[in-house]
């Protein structure tokens, strides 16, 4: 459940309760007792029903100042963007007792370049629920929810940059807080039931806790409103029929160390609504997918402390029926497709208190390219041109990673709420839209099979575009964390040797050779504040890593050759509070990715920097004013000319939670 970082709680006086309890029994008359239907009641109970009433949310208001040059900008067509706005969010929560609540985010946004004329500007309901919980062991959400089962099953994966600088790393969290992407889990819109409960309250009991959740909910939709040709709206929602996920979960812990569990989801479309042109009979979804976990820790069975060592393993199985409504008969041809996944791990940790610390893992995964399961392989980050998207000549322009001036820094950290075209924006009909790259589209297979041809950021999807359940994968992952001198120096590490369980189908008879992917990496963090001896916090860190996708193409063919992409990100972050409420924040990064095809060797260098000061206006506001620069060098095409480009950007911004 998404909750805003402070919340003040506003409750009705007690002494105005009584008091008016006592005026409407006057009223009601002294010597009879008040009708439970009566006027007068139902004052009381709405009066009463408001001692739970709890009001939350954030103002913020930002100048962002964006503008493009350099041989890739077009010198004729605008070439700076302005965001100005002032916003509140409100989280409201109503709490008549504590079986039941009511939850309500809204957002009234003011855009100020359209101060005078923004009278089309609704109210935008961000979140609206009903939840309960019952004895501390049953709750029920009815409406807008989020959940997670396992990576395999219901997951939403997200790219991790490994010691993201903190200045970037705050604008990518307001970006994925803008749709709700907190924890991996994924958003939807339906009902949840959930059991949760302790078994055992001593050592020798079998089961320690239980935990049970059903939930229903609609994925994708025939009826979006899609106003004025509102692209986003559309790709998010719409489909050809309507989408469902039905799905239960089950987890069993035990005191001996011993856990087990497992899920079932079923993905369907409903046949009567299907919108498109071909035979509805063929053309709707029907998937299923079960899995089965298992997990042992033997620090827990015996007791130990300053050490562990655990195992665990989920493998699931998933069928998709590309047929299912068609009645079967023997002139029918009835296909399914069927895959495995494995995702195996043996994890140790040691410490040494406030010394010495360590925890390593090796995961074992292997997803069959038959694997389908649109709730664990839909990626949340589909890189999108952000800031000065209106600098491009093209009539039919794409806004995705193969757009001109397009930066993976753009996407990655930049959005806009509400963004109005100038009458030469081709992208949509002349209509104001949101931009953002971050979402919880939940796509069928065939978008994610041209997601993959086309649209991945190689920068931070060439290895696992799909997260842990990306299909025809197989290998090893293993990571490491360190930390001395009570976390004030902390060092991680990562390796991954994976490749394609079957080469990929280029035709009907040919495959290439399975693709081989690699990722190492490190990084380097000190509060080095603290090891000086400084009574405020002084922050920096560093890292490094390496993707990189090998195929050795197709012996004499001409289009699929030999080809190496390398993928290098660096990381520089510079965090200091260097005086009361100040604190000043910098940020380095570059990505170097190189692709190499028959000995033809295109490199493209972005870099990215950022310096600023925040200002700790006081507990919950925050006023931040930074500068920033994005640079790309981009390969020299055979023909087009330079397309280098640089954006710089001005921002001023303040937020203030309550």
């Amino acid at each position: 459940m998404p909750i805003l970082p402070k919340q003040t709680t506003s409750r009705v006086p007690g002494t105005l309760i009584l008091a008016l309890a006592a005026f409407l029994a006057a009223r009601a008359g002294a010597a009879e007792p008040v009708a439970p239907d009566s006027g007068a009641a139902r004052i009381l109970e709405n009066i009463l029903s408001k001692e739970g009433i709890s009001v939350g949310g954030a103002f913020r208001s930002q100048y962002l100042h964006s503008s493009i040059e350099g041989p890739g900008a077009i010198q004729s067509l605008r070439s700076e963007e302005g965001v100005e706005f002032t916003s509140v969010d409100f989280d409201i929560r109503a709490r008549p007792n504590s079986a039941t609540q009511g939850h309500l985010i809204m957002r009234m946004h003011q855009d100020w370049r359209n101060f005078f004329s923004d009278i089309g500007n609704p109210i935008n309901t961000r979140w609206l629920s009903i939840d309960g919980n019952v004895k501390g062991m049953f709750s029920y959400s009815a409406g807008d929810f989020q959940r997670k089962y396992s990576p395999l099953t219901l997951w939403a994966p997200s790219p991790e940059v490994l010691y993201e600088p903190a200045i970037f790393a705050g604008d990518r969290r307001e970006a994925m807080d803008e749709v709700f992407l907190q924890d991996n889990k994924r958003l939807m819109q339906g009902v949840d039931l959930a059991f949760d409960a302790s078994l055992g309250q001593n050592e020798r009991d079998i089961l320690k806790e239980l935990h049970v959740d059903l939930l229903g909910s609609r994925l994708r939709n025939v009826e979006t409103n899609i106003g004025n040709g509102d692209k986003p709206a559309d790709f998010i929602e719409r489909a050809l029929a309507e989408k469902y996920l039905g799905a239960g979960n089950l987890d069993l812990a035990s005191p001996l160390g011993l856990s087990l569990g497992g899920s079932y989801l079923l993905i369907f479309d409903k046949k009567g609504s299907y919108a498109g042109t071909g035979t509805a009979d063929t053309a709707v979804q029907h998937t299923w997918i079960g899995s089965g976990r298992a997990g042992f820790d033997l620090a827990s069975l015996l007791g130990a402390k300053d050490w562990g060592l655990s195992a665990s393993g989920e493998f699931a199985k998933s069928t998709d029926d590309t047929d299912f409504q068609h009645p079967k008969s023997d002139t029918i041809f009835h296909s399914q497709i069927t895959g495995n996944a494995l995702l195996a791990r043996v994890q140790g940790n040691w410490s040494a208190g406030k010394t010495f610390a360590i925890k390593a893992g090796v995961n074992y995964l292997k997803n069959d390219d038959g694997y389908r399961n649109d709730l664990a392989q839909s990626p949340t980050f589909m890189g999108e041109r952000i800031l000065n998207i209106e600098n491009d000549t093209a009539a039919k322009r794409t806004n995705d990673v193969r757009a001109r001036s397009y930066s993976t820094f753009d996407a990655l950290y930049d959005h806009v709420y509400k963004f109005v075209p100038s009458a030469a924006t081709n992208l949509w009909a002349r209509a104001p839209f949101q931009k953002n790259s971050w979402d919880n589209v939940i796509m069928t297979q065939g978008e994610m099979a041209a997601f993959a041809a086309t649209r991945i950021d190689t920068a931070l999807q060439l290895v696992m575009p799909f997260g842990q359940a990306t299909p025809n994968r197989t290998g090893i992952q293993s990571d490491l964390t360190a930390d001395a001198l009570d976390g004030k120096i902390e060092v991680q590490g990562s390796y991954a040797a994976l490749q394609n369980v079957t080469g990929v189908k280029v035709d009907s008879v040919r495959s290439l050779p399975v693709t081989k992917f690699t990722q190492a990496g490190g990084g380097l963090k000190v509060e080095a504040g603290g090891l000086a001896g400084l009574s405020l916090p002084l922050n920096v860190s560093g890292s490094f890593v390496r993707s990189t996708a090998d195929n050795d193409g197709i012996a004499g063919d001409t289009v699929h050759v030999l080809t190496k992409v390398t993928s290098d990100f660096i990381n520089a972050g510079l965090y200091w509070n260097f005086w009361k409420r100040f604190s000043l924040l910098g940020g380095w990064q570059q990505i170097t990715t190189t692709v190499d095809r028959a000995a033809a060797e295109a490199k493209q260098i972005q870099t990215h920097a950022a310096g600023g000061i925040d200002y700790k206006v006081s507990a919950g506001a925050h006023l931040l004013f930074s500068v920033g620069k994005i640079k790309v060098d981009e390969p020299t095409p055979a023909t087009g000319g330079d397309r280098d480009f640089s954006q710089l950007m001005t921002d001023v911004f303040l937020t203030v939670h309550f």
